[in-house]
């Protein structure tokens, strides 16, 4: 199913709020829930802040987000949902290309040599 980017982006706030909790759930206890509903709130409703960054550090930025990520722990108590899935596989697919991106674009890529004799 189609997604725009808004409703991946939210999504990937949504599970970075969740498995964060989550893998620091000790912290948490009796209260696990309300700081999951407070984190989340706090992330959904500043959408509108954002600043330029360059290639190198969007790279950085999107590696921060897939490192929060760590999906074992929600996958041991449900799995993901469809929406979530496809965040997760766009943030996977994004930050690979970006990656590439990068590399195309450094000044040595020009004269690079794409075999290993």
């Amino acid at each position: 199913m189609f997604q725009t980017i808004t409703s991946i982006m939210d999504e990937l706030r949504k599970l970075s709020v969740l498995c964060v909790s989550l893998q620091y759930k000790h912290h948490y206890e009796g209260t696990l829930d309300k700081e999951i509903q407070e984190q989340t709130y706090i992330l959904m409703s500043d959408k509108k802040s954002c600043r330029h960054l360059d290639n190198v550090n969007l790279f950085s930025t999107v590696g921060c987000i897939d490192y929060q990520i760590e999906l074992c722990h929600l996958e041991e108590l449900r799995p993901l949902t469809q929406a979530e899935n496809n965040a997760w596989k766009f943030l996977q697919s994004f930050k690979s290309d970006l990656a590439k991106y990068i590399v195309y674009r450094l000044a040595d890529s020009d004269g690079a040599v794409y075999s290993i004799d």
